[in-house]
């Protein structure tokens, strides 16, 4: 059997490779193909409706694409994951699609700032997350 490097493996530490690795065993059976065809009339459903929102597009000289993008994702994940139906392409300034871009600002903003005092706690650590 090949042993690995020194380097490889010092290089395999710092690059999250192990903890992909193991998250990957966790999430693989979500993504299971029997998994993911009990969700298949969400997709269709989403995706139809994505469709439809570009075909009325089609007379604009540019259409921005990233928010119903991501609008039809946030309605597939919440009805996949939570059973509800949130509309977020058809109501973009409701509720709960304001509350999901607050939290799309903030949660980034509080992870950095734990990182910073994750670092400040231990100097010898390359990254609050290494």
């Amino acid at each position: 059997m090949l042993e690995k490097s020194l380097l490889y493996k010092v290089l395999n530490q710092f690059s999250g490779v192990a903890k992909w690795k193991q998250r990957k065993k966790l999430l693989a059976p979500c993504f299971h193909l029997d998994v993911l065809r009990g969700f298949l009339s969400v997709f269709n459903e989403q995706s139809r409706k994505l469709v439809e929102f570009f075909q009325e597009e089609t007379t604009k000289d540019f259409t921005y694409i990233e928010t119903p993008v991501t609008l039809t994702t946030l309605d597939i994940i919440c009805e996949t994951m939570f059973g509800v139906k949130v509309g977020a392409l058809e109501n973009s300034s409701s509720e709960n699609v304001q509350s999901f871009r607050r939290t799309a600002v903030l949660v980034p903003e509080y992870l950095e700032l734990i990182s910073y005092e994750f670092d400040a706690l231990n100097p010898n650590m390359v990254s609050g997350f290494a």
